[in-house]
């Protein structure tokens, strides 16, 4: 990867090392691990400097992109494996517990199991999304649902972690239900935020909360959403809007599927009308649900509902299943309805579907190892040396 001599020119300058470092250096320290750079940043203050800079920051996460340096973070439910285990004529203990584990994209052979380090109230997690190598966790239920509990932003990387701030509703007057989360790096406003859909069952209606990382508070956007939110519904980030699908009609037999992009600066949303030869049996956005067959589709030109190309069709035969992360252009990772919610590997291409091991309630997100830190850029430009005031800030030791 090809990195401007300018941009080396400027991170000389700013670390104040004289003529210790240079481009070469610069290139060298791009190429090291997370964990290597946070042991060089104990060097000494020049050196804390530079690797803590933004740009720094900016072209070492770009050089792990470029180097195709990034994995799968699975977070399974390791209860089911035991008991699997046990009916086998295993030994293995029966309490709850979850799994993280970070998985190669190619081979899908575990290196490396990941914990936690802060505990979960009901024992259990849902990952909303991984944004810039920050994960964004949410306290769930067994099934993978959002009831009002903590939430976290964490990098595993480095082992840094803060918790977000409660934002409480009034359910005396509100019976409420969570249906849904986004993460995303704004890029125009250069932050994090956290998006959360709460459907107020008296007033049928959806109300949008928003958390940006740089004012660490809660705040109600006035957006009239128009649809029905799945509890518990994936997202994606494309363009600076989060989008997910949604339904519209009263009765299954009269629903229609699209897909819901909202603009959190702006403050508004827009609706993408389902691809062609889809029905209400059908589940949008990449993936096509069918009764024996799920369709791939995919947008050639965004904002344009006529420009949905189908790719391929995946066969099977028996129970329905689920998808979960989409790998590449064949393969697709996907997770039975019941028998244990084991995750298969389907391959379109050879029409091959293996099983991995893991059970649900399963989350799988694409990890790239950063240098973010979960204070966003008041920490990474080295403005202050502690916390920003009502933050919650915490490293694993």
């Amino acid at each position: 990867m090809a990195i401007e001599f300018t941009q080396f020119h400027k991170l000389v300058k700013v670390s104040s090392l004289g003529n210790l470092l240079n481009e070469i250096m610069i290139d060298i320290l791009l190429r090291l691990p997370v964990k290597s750079i946070c042991r060089f940043k104990c060097a000494s203050k020049p050196w804390k400097a530079l690797l803590s800079n933004l740009k720094f920051v900016e072209l070492h996460f770009a050089w792990t992109i470029a180097g195709n340096r990034d994995y799968l973070l699975i977070r399974g439910e390791l209860r089911r494996l035991c008991e699997a285990l046990v009916e086998k004529g295993g030994e293995s203990s029966k309490e709850p517990k979850e799994l993280f584990s970070l998985r190669s994209k190619e081979t899908l052979k575990e290196f490396l199991k990941v914990k936690v380090p802060f505990e979960s109230k009901t024992g259990y997690y849902t990952m909303v999304d991984l944004c810039n190598g920050l994960v964004c966790l949410m306290e769930s239920d067994e099934e993978g649902m959002f009831p009002f509990l903590n939430a976290f932003l964490w990098n595993l990387a480095n082992e840094e972690f803060r918790s977000l701030p409660w934002y409480y509703v009034n359910r005396f007057t509100n019976q409420v239900t969570v249906s849904s989360f986004g993460f995303m790096f704004h890029p125009e406003m250069k932050d994090y935020l956290v998006v959360r859909i709460v459907y107020l069952t008296d007033s049928k209606s959806y109300e949008v909360e928003v958390y940006w990382l740089s004012n660490d508070q809660w705040k109600v956007i006035d957006v009239d959403l128009n649809g029905f939110f799945q509890e518990g519904l994936s997202q994606v980030s494309v363009n600076g809007a989060l989008h997910w699908v949604v339904t519209k009609g009263e009765k299954v037999t009269n629903q229609q599927y699209f897909v819901l992009s909202l603009d959190v600066k702006e403050e508004k949303y827009a609706e993408t009308p389902n691809g062609p030869n889809t029905s209400a049996e059908s589940l949008f956005l990449i993936i096509c649900k069918l009764f024996k067959a799920y369709d791939t589709w995919f947008l050639m030109e965004y904002g344009k509902a006529e420009s949905w190309v189908k790719l391929y069709s995946v066969q099977f035969k028996g129970e329905p299943m689920k998808t979960l992360h989409v790998l590449d252009e064949n393969r697709i990772l996907m997770e039975r309805s019941d028998n244990g919610g084991e995750v298969l590997l389907c391959d379109a291409k050879f029409q091959i579907i293996k099983d991995l091991g893991v059970f649900k309630p399963v989350c799988i997100v694409r990890h790239i190892e950063s240098l973010s830190h979960p204070c966003g850029e008041m920490r990474t430009r080295g403005t202050s040396t502690g916390s920003p005031r009502g933050t919650r800030l915490f490293r694993n030791k």
